[in-house]
């Protein structure tokens, strides 16, 4: 399950800079109880209903230069035309995942114990599939297209009025790419959680009959 964090992470343990590799071991919560039903009783209460063991949450970030090309008529206006040049575009993920208590699950039955970790595999593997999504995503695409966008504007009273027109109409539409970008790598995530009913499919459903 993914989810387009709204808000800058506090810590994003997960880096991928356009598609470039994972680094450190995901954040975990926990979750405790002597039997399996009480330990699905601890899931992440995520998107209203619905319960799920683990989720990935990403947030991507842009920066880029400006590059301004000024002319200057006969009657003294300023016409400026802005470029943006080297864009950047670092999407940041964390993926959580639930530990069962050591002392609880010390205590399980062997029956549970397997059940609990054949899951976790189960549940670490569907999120991978969003991280994957993430990492493979052609980032260069939307990096080329902000690169070749172009913005003039002219300005008969100043110099710095064309040119704060100019920045503003290239931030306008840089920042419309962006949006595309985070609508398509959602959709993408959707669907795989479409596909695999949100990892269902994968085996990512704790047997909580198991005792």
């Amino acid at each position: 399950m993914v989810f387009l964090w709204a808000f800058a992470l506090g810590h994003a343990n997960w880096t991928c800079r356009a598609g470039g590799d994972i680094s450190e071991a995901p954040p975990t919560y926990t979750v405790t109880g002597a039997t399996l039903a009480q330990v699905a009783l601890g899931f992440n209460q995520i998107d209203g209903n619905r319960v799920s063991a683990g989720q990935t949450v990403w947030q991507d970030t842009m920066v880029y230069e400006i590059s301004y090309d000024v002319k200057v008529d006969a009657s003294g206006s300023f016409t400026v035309t802005a470029t943006p040049r080297k864009v950047k575009i670092t999407v940041q993920f964390v993926v959580t995942l639930p530990i069962w208590n050591p002392n609880d699950l010390n205590n399980a039955d062997a029956a549970a114990r397997n059940e609990w970790f054949r899951f976790l595999a189960a549940l670490e593997a569907h999120e991978n599939g969003h991280v994957n999504i993430l990492k493979n995503a052609n980032y260069k695409a939307y990096t080329t297209r902000i690169s070749n966008v172009a913005a003039s504007r002219s300005s008969a009273k100043s110099l710095d009025d064309a040119k704060q027109d100019a920045t503003v109409a290239i931030n306008s539409q840089a920042a419309q790419i962006r949006k595309q970008m985070e609508m398509d790598l959602q959709t993408q995530s959707d669907a795989y959680d479409s596909k695999t009913n949100h990892g269902a499919t994968q085996g990512a459903i704790l047997n909580t009959s198991i005792r």
